[in-house]
């Protein structure tokens, strides 16, 4: 079993950005596509998510190889009208950055929906997690 202090990763609804280019097809012709990308919010998160988990493991951790059960507790931001986020509202985040960060290979890995339950609100928001492999 691992326990990590993390910070609070991007809500589901600002994981993802759909931006604009232009796709030059001659000198003449440009066609603007879309494409859709990590927010900058949730790629510095994820960046700050993976050093905590490497400061807390002494490096990148030897990945859990068979299903993984999460489950934490977390400190959200208060919203500006006073609302607090669902509990959900983190999950998909948080299982990919702790897959690039290495404590499992997949996020496929998780057996079960992780419990995390909502606290107090606090400034900055934070996350205390366990993330343990399933024996048979």
């Amino acid at each position: 079993m691992i326990r990590l202090a993390l910070p609070l990763p991007c809500a589901v609804n600002k994981i993802w950005r759909t931006v604009e280019f232009p796709l030059r097809l001659s000198p003449h012709k440009t066609v603007w596509k879309q494409r859709t990308i990590l927010s900058k919010t949730a790629r510095n998160r994820c960046q700050a998510i993976i050093a905590a988990v490497w400061d807390q493991c002494g490096g990148r951790p030897v990945p859990m190889q068979g299903p993984v059960m999460v489950q934490g507790y977390f400190h959200p931001t208060k919203h500006r009208n006073g609302a607090l986020p669902d509990a959900d509202a983190y999950t998909k985040h948080l299982l990919d950055c702790l897959a690039k960060a290495g404590v499992y290979l997949d996020d496929k890995q998780v057996a079960a929906s992780p419990f995390l339950e909502r606290l107090e609100p606090k400034a900055k928001g934070s996350m205390t997690i366990e993330v343990w492999e399933i024996t048979a």
